[in-house]
């Protein structure tokens, strides 16, 4: 039986998936009782830079095992650079930045440099054997720069071979005819020899790949793993969390609907009709609770300002639901 509050979100949801059908998805576990609630929660989700989690928790396992240090210095490398938010792509070559500051522009800022960085320093294959342990069947992590080279592989297999700055030069241009042309230039061929005629097409073509991707409620069990102190010591943990805490994307999003004195948690994702938000939910003045967790993402929405407030809609329902 449906306890009151899973009863009201599948009264409201059911309601937000007349006006869109398939673009929206939650995965929701209340870590106090086990109880859930999940509208599309089995079905493949674009991660986008919520891979970022489980990014930071590998190298926080690596610095439980001594074998890193949050002190630790990284140096920029020339091939470091690619589009995003955060203010890395500002220094130079040669720079050196702490393992505990990438981790902080890697949560808090989205910082996409940041985030290949590290991938660089611990190791694609381990992020990956740490995916697939947290959450099987999930499909394999890419670094932040190859998943602009499979989207634009799409277009032409050429794409593989341009440097993070050519992605830089081609985030910038907003017309998408003008973006074909400059992506034309790059690889020294005719828009006529690519495989498909629009950049639309091309992210569409990579969803369709799998690459970066996992379900609600798979990706649930990272939080929930993490939250238990299965895969890191309290001290990682909280700086996970705590940074977590500090997100500075996304505040339009699950945010922008809780209630006082409700806080959030989180990390979200954005890319081309993906929008994703998901952490923990708890109450600051009630600490002897265990947070919930929400997994949320929109997709297939052209504008970026609808899905963001399809999932403040979400944070209000379950705010309103009393679930929390």
């Amino acid at each position: 039986m449906k306890k009151s509050w899973q009863a009201q979100l599948e009264k409201e949801f059911i309601e937000l998936e007349k006006q869109f059908p398939n673009q929206i998805g939650l995965y929701l576990k209340d870590l106090n009782t086990g109880e859930e609630y999940s509208l599309h929660g089995d079905e493949s989700m674009y991660l986008a830079s919520t891979v970022k989690v489980p990014i930071a928790i590998e190298v926080l396992a690596q610095v439980d095992a001594k074998k890193l240090s949050l002190d630790d210095n990284v140096t920029i490398d020339l091939d470091d650079y690619v589009d995003g938010n955060g203010p890395l792509k500002l220094k130079r070559p040669g720079d050196q930045v702490s393992i505990r500051y990438l981790i902080e522009q890697m949560i808090v800022y989205s910082d996409n440099m940041a985030s290949d960085m590290l991938i660089r320093t611990v190791g694609l294959d381990k992020i990956n054997t740490l995916t697939q342990k947290l959450m099987p069947g999930s499909s394999p992590i890419t670094t932040l720069k190859d998943v602009r080279r499979h989207i634009y592989s799409e277009l032409h297999t050429n794409a593989f071979n341009l440097p993070g700055k050519s992605f830089m030069e081609l985030n910038a241009i907003q017309d998408p005819n003008a973006k074909l042309e400059k992506f034309a230039s790059f690889i020294r061929l005719g828009k006529k020899q690519m495989n498909l005629q629009n950049v639309h097409e091309a992210y569409e073509a990579y969803y369709r790949k799998g690459l970066n991707s996992a379900s609600p409620r798979n990706y649930s069990k990272v939080l929930e793993s993490l939250w238990e102190g299965k895969i890191l010591g309290p001290s990682s943990r909280d700086f996970l969390v705590q940074t977590m805490l500090k997100t500075e994307t996304g505040k339009n999003r699950i945010k922008a609907g809780l209630k006082h004195p409700w806080v959030f948690a989180h990390k979200t994702g954005t890319q081309y009709q993906r929008i994703v938000d998901v952490g923990y939910i708890w109450n600051p003045k009630n600490l002897h609770r265990k947070p919930i967790i929400v997994v949320s993402f929109v997709k297939d929405i052209k504008q970026k300002n609808i899905s963001a407030a399809l999932l403040e809609k979400m944070g209000k329902v379950i705010s309103g639901s009393g679930v929390l």
